[in-house]
């Protein structure tokens, strides 16, 4: 498969995409394993499950030139990708709700690369609300070069390498509390998640992230 191992949605081709399952789709050298918007497609994608998928950049997901879907309900668990182990960005801005990231991975040759959640290429500037980014394996969890990514109580594990805008979230090495943050210093997996290792993130009792 050249471009996109599941779905390819082209030229503002915004689909609606609910309560489905992308699993075990790959690309051999190109983008979005799973899906690969082009061009303002921007499909609205609900209770949707995205997993072991595959590609170049994008794991599951890759939007190009001003491709920016609305994200809700979802989980992405173990897809991989050289750049963007979940989801790559190119000049996109997508919107991500109420969503999981976990055991995602950006690699390349064996050594660990950029974005092992999210990556985001020129001028992106996704938003993240009710996300939780966690236990997912690269140089950093979700990578920009340029643009900023507004993060809205959400917990996030896993360094954020460029700007960023928290508000009212957890988020490891931050230890700026203003505009409600969490001040993430010393605050392990285990303090936050009831049992992370076997991938259950709801909030443990004494989570520092209740409310």
């Amino acid at each position: 498969k050249w471009v996109a191992g599941g779905m390819y949605n082209y030229y503002q081709s915004s689909t609606t995409i609910t309560n489905c399952t992308f699993k075990s789709n790959y690309t051999y050298y190109t983008e979005g394993g799973a899906i690969y918007n082009y061009y303002q497609s921007s499909p609205t994608i609900t209770n949707c499950s995205f997993t072991n998928n595959a590609a170049i950049k994008g794991g599951a997901i890759y939007n190009e030139n001003n491709s920016s879907p609305v994200i809700s309900n979802c989980s992405f668990t173990i897809n991989a990708a050289n750049e963007g182990g979940a989801i790559y960005n190119e000049a996109s801005s997508p919107v991500i709700i109420n969503t999981l990231f976990a055991n995602n991975e950006a690699s390349h040759t064996g050594s660990p690369t950029n974005g092992s959640a999210i990556y985001n290429e020129g001028a992106s500037s996704p938003s993240l609300t009710n996300v939780t980014i966690a236990n997912n394996t690269g140089l950093n969890a979700i990578y920009s070069e340029a643009g900023s990514t507004l993060v809205v109580n959400s917990i996030i594990y896993g360094t954020i390498l460029g700007t960023y805008t928290p508000q009212y979230s957890l988020i490891e090495g931050n230890t700026d509390f203003t505009n409600g943050n969490v001040d993430a210093a010393g605050i392990t997996l285990t303090d936050v998640f009831t049992n992370p290792s076997t991938g259950d993130y709801t909030l443990k009792i004494t989570s520092p992230a209740i409310n």
